[in-house]
């Protein structure tokens, strides 16, 4: 904290050093013992023990008396709840559990209650462990050794927003950049693990008095002081000033006024707020940036609060306890957990590489995100693993694994809001029918709301759980694909289908087969996996009842493959004889007048095969990948880097495609007619199918490439953007 050539530091820094070492300091308390002693702006080495001195002496009077004010029966000693208000008061233990195990720690008596001597003792405890249980301090060691790499580093900062996010809290980035300066006070750009328990307790706090000061927005004047008061009283810094704080007021008043305050007036400290409704719970979560489901609520209450002080409400204590308790279900209830384990168990078990694991890779996970209704390219997916993937193993536990859905659905739910919030009327928390599209009209009308003008926010919410539920059910009827890539499959199912007879025949199959999926005409094992592929298709839905399909489907399927697929090549060397007597008997050239099956494919199994081929090709994808990455030397970080990149580029499909590579590397340069064939000729060069499309490990290559042949120096063009000068035939810093 010291700077300048003196080493000094400076007063201001003062509270943020106290917090540093584990103090609770209210910031008055230290400007006033700043006052009595210097007019300065910083304290020397000597002023600052002197300094810490002062503070020590000030604080053990304060603490005495905030000791005696909570002993409320006077008896010298705080029982356990007694002692929790307090501790809550002063900021030390954030939740009922942490002062139980603080209090079974230093209660060598075993008298269930403490003195004054064994409370400044049980707060020095809870100023060493930060006011974490000991089994949250394991999973932060955990999580910090493997965030920060190598055995004799610390932890970059760059982790903190993934920490973040991985713990589940809910803080803003201005926030979170105002922590870090006080805690990282040397710009190092790195925390030990110590540091990292202060960033997540702040956390924590911030979350707390957000709470509070919620509470106290939408409350009577008094209350609203006292509360306020009692933020002073933690020392929080957080709350918005000024023009801020008005607008922070009239914004939330606006949105929301509807938080119940207990009914014993604006006594100090806690009690100014005691309880909390349980029919507004939600509402506190959902201002807070959480989007529980009512059955989550529901049932924290039932197991955790079913001794609760209040038979309708939860004191604020209890709401604390009612975050952490939210936070460890991870926003699901005990049969969604449920679900998701038994989704997780059944796709782990086989892998890339023919493991039988515990965990998942990344076409597994791709699987099982698309059972719940969520369709992501497999390099998304990737990206996805390693936000999630603390050990860089890329493949991820149960535990990671729920922590991912729990990112998802909270995206979702905020998501469901914000589109609320942009439908509703101005001057009601309700929204319009009238502003819905046709397909929310349906699905309204499936719940029997198909008359209503005006819809509340609870009812919103429960047309999206339907909606939600349709979807879901939608993408495991079509394998897996969302309603556009349904429809864009069925594009180009009909291109082939020119009859509109709404089936494809062999040679139709075949043509498909040779555009869409050219690695099962160009090798033996390509063309011996989409035999297995059509052999399997599920039954078709056109023709169920047709007995040409419903003899034989798997020998039918094996001969619609001889003539779609082995009929594009004859490589390997197979002569007819050979693949008609593969087929079986039935088929075989010993019966000169046995009728060929004709194959037929409906846009079902159209989807099935598609599906299937798809998995296929990302599995190829990941071998190639890794394959690609050796060969070029990337770091993990470039590979990183240019995954994002390419994901911002492509679609649903994969694959860059000519003109959306042109297009990225014309935020570089102009390309003439003669740059854009020299790219087109290499993306031909390194796919694999030799087509004019890039899958990631080609774009991998494809850079690799560019960079070592500094082709049309865009090397020397790249670094002149970076520094903002602007190159000949360039497009600058754009």
């Amino acid at each position: 904290f010291s700077s300048g050539d003196d080493r000094e530091v400076r007063t201001e820094d003062l509270y943020g050093l106290l917090h540093y070492l584990g103090a609770r300091p209210r910031q008055s308390v230290v400007e006033d013992i700043v006052n009595g002693m210097t007019r300065y702006a910083s304290l020397s080495y000597q002023e600052f023990m002197d300094f810490l001195r002062r503070y020590r002496e000030q604080d053990i009077k304060e603490l005495r008396k905030q000791f005696e004010a909570a002993d409320k029966d006077h008896n010298g000693f705080l029982d356990p709840q007694e002692l929790h208000v307090l501790l809550l008061e002063l900021g030390y233990s954030p939740t009922g559990a942490v002062t139980r195990e603080a209090l079974a720690e230093i209660d060598k008596d075993k008298s269930g209650t403490v003195e004054f001597h064994e409370f400044e003792q049980l707060r020095e405890h809870l100023r060493k462990t930060r006011g974490f249980l000991k089994e949250e301090a394991r999973e932060l060691k955990e999580i910090y050794m493997r965030a920060k790499g190598g055995a004799e580093v610390e932890m970059s900062i760059d982790q903190v927003e993934r920490i973040k996010t991985y713990l589940g809290y809910i803080v803003p980035a201005e926030a979170v950049e105002s922590i870090l300066k006080t805690i990282d006070s040397d710009g190092s750009g790195a925390l030990n693990f110590d540091e990292l328990l202060q960033l997540v307790r702040c956390f924590q706090d911030w979350e707390f008095e957000t709470m509070c000061s919620i509470i106290a927005t939408f409350s009577e004047d008094t209350v609203a002081k006292a509360v306020l008061a009692f933020l002073d009283k933690r020392g929080w810094r957080h709350r918005p000033r000024g023009a801020d704080a008005v607008r922070h007021s009239e914004a939330r008043r606006a949105s929301m006024s509807r938080y119940e305050l207990g009914d014993h007036g604006p006594p100090p400290g806690v009690a100014a707020y005691q309880k909390l409704s349980l029919r507004h719970i939600g509402a506190v979560l959902v201002e807070m940036g959480y989007y529980p489901s009512d059955e989550v609520i529901e049932e924290i209450l039932t197991t955790h609060f079913a001794q609760r002080r209040y038979p309708n409400a939860l004191s604020v204590p209890e709401m604390c306890d009612f975050l952490r308790a939210y936070r460890l279900t991870e926003g699901f209830t005990a049969a969604q957990i449920r679900e998701l384990e038994e989704t997780f168990q059944r796709e782990q078990a086989v892998s890339v590489a023919g493991d039988n694991d515990d965990t998942l890779d990344a076409l597994e996970l791709g699987r099982v995100l698309r059972w719940f209704g969520i369709s992501q390219t497999l390099q998304q997916i990737r990206r996805f693993i390693e936000e999630v993937d603390f050990d860089g193993k890329h493949q991820l536990e149960f535990h990671e694994f729920v922590k991912l859905m729990r990112q998802f659905y909270q995206e979702e739910g905020k998501m469901v809001r914000e589109k609320f919030i942009h439908f509703r009327m101005s001057t009601e928390d309700s929204i319009k029918r009238s502003s819905v599209s046709p397909t929310v009209a349906r699905v309204l009308a499936s719940l029997g709301m198909e008359r209503r003008e005006v819809l509340s926010r609870d009812e919103f919410h429960r047309f999206f759980r339907a909606y939600r539920n349709a979807l879901m059910e939608s993408f495991r009827t079509n394998f897996g694909y969302a309603p556009s890539e349904v429809e864009r499959l069925r594009a180009i199912f009909h291109t082939y289908d020119r009859e509109h007879t709404g089936l494809l025949n062999d040679e139709q199959c075949r043509r498909l087969i040779e555009d869409h999926m050219p690695e099962a005409t160009m090798s033996l094992r390509g063309k011996e996996q989409m035999k297995a592929i059509l052999a399997n298709l599920p039954p078709p839905v056109l023709l169920q009842s047709t007995k040409q399909q419903c003899a034989n489907p798997v020998a039918d399927g094996q001969a619609s493959v001889s003539s779609a697929v082995d009929s594009a090549t004859d490589d390997e060397g197979a002569s007819s004889s050979t693949r008609g007597a593969s087929v079986g008997p039935s088929h075989s050239r010993s019966r000169k007048k046995a009728t060929k099956p004709t194959f037929r494919m409906d846009f079902h199994q159209f989807l099935a095969l598609m599906r299937k081929a798809y998995d296929a090709r990302d599995e190829r994808d990941i071998v190639r990948e890794e394959e690609a990455i050796q060969k070029c030397g990337y770091t993990p970080e470039e590979v990183e880097a240019f995954r994002q990149l390419f994901t911002s580029y492509v679609d649903s499909s994969g694959e860059m495609q000519m003109e959306t590579l042109l297009k990225l590397l014309g935020n570089l340069t102009e390309l003439d007619a003669y740059g854009a064939e020299h790219f087109r000729q290499l993306l031909v060069q390194f796919s694999p199918e030799h087509r004019e499309v890039a899958r990631f490990p080609q774009f991998l290559l494809l850079m690799k490439h560019i960079i070592k042949q500094n082709v049309l120096k865009l090397n020397e063009i790249a670094s002149q953007v970076v520094t903002g000068r602007p190159h000949n035939g360039s497009k600058g810093s754009s």
